[in-house]
């Protein structure tokens, strides 16, 4: 049976046999991309309080697909849906209608970029982790969100 995610659900994502660090479902677009935050204090695999979870700051913001958590290999321990407003949303640089235009993450707000905006913003891409590579690789390189234009909610 899969699992379908909401935004506010609070999950766990296992390192090991005994650990994990606490995500956060921001906000999901076209009912399979999630806007997600992961958290970087490591936790017990059991954690059950998603305060806990999500106390402190993420150290990864990113777009990801639904599997790991509709699968339930990112196990949902409950839904803090007021907790979300604390997180920025980004921008990302895109082409439309040949020209490099800033587009906000859900896609509402598209507008001509910068020259220096080109220069700080990514293109939009979306994570799609496999099973054999290790999170935590990525999951603490956040100090490239706050180089770009954000918009918040």
């Amino acid at each position: 049976m899969s699992i379908i995610p909401n935004v506010g659900d609070v999950f766990l994502i296992p390192l090991d046999e005994t650990s994990a660090v606490g995500g956060h479902v921001i906000a999901i677009r076209e009912n399979e991309e999630l806007y997600i935050a992961i958290m970087g204090r490591r936790l017990r695999r059991d954690e059950s309080d998603p305060e806990v979870a999500i106390a402190g700051d993420p150290v990864l913001l990113t777009l990801s697909f639904d599997a790991k958590l509709s699968n339930g290999e990112w196990p949902i321990i409950d839904n803090l849906a007021g907790a979300i407003d604390r997180y920025p949303h980004p921008a990302f640089k895109i082409k439309h209608a040949g020209t490099m235009s800033v587009e906000s993450r859900d896609k509402s707000v598209r507008r001509p970029a910068t020259a220096d905006e080109l220069e700080v913003l990514q293109n939009r891409s979306v994570a799609s982790r496999s099973p054999s590579e290790p999170l935590s690789g990525v999951a603490y390189d956040n100090r490239r969100r706050n180089k770009g234009v954000l918009w918040s909610r």
